[in-house]
């Protein structure tokens, strides 16, 4: 995933009843960066933008009728890729200027 292009997040409920999502994205140090909360009525799917590079870890809890609480973590890492092409096509013209 990259730094300042959107995220869209999609996920299916199976076997739910009017399932409940509170969603959260942490960062490394376990602070709130984004927090929504989707009823049933409305796509089990949201957009997020990610404004810094890390690792980041989404969670989601969901409430329906049929189930108890379910709680789902996943993480992932967000890269800046403007900072890593800069550093990737320095060291090539360091190599280069090295070798001349």
């Amino acid at each position: 995933m990259v730094k300042n292009k959107s995220i869209e997040f999609t996920f299916t409920p199976v076997n739910l009843i009017k399932p409940i999502y509170n969603i959260k994205v942490l960062n490394i140090k376990k602070e709130i960066i984004y927090s929504n909360k989707i009823d049933s009525k409305k796509p089990s799917s949201f957009v997020w933008l990610p404004k810094a590079n890390g690792i980041f870890e989404l969670n989601i809890i969901t409430v329906s009728k049929n189930k108890d609480k379910i709680i789902t973590t996943l993480e992932f890492n967000v890269i800046d890729i403007e900072t890593m092409q800069y550093n990737y096509y320095y060291k090539i013209l360091s190599n280069c200027i090295e070798h001349k």
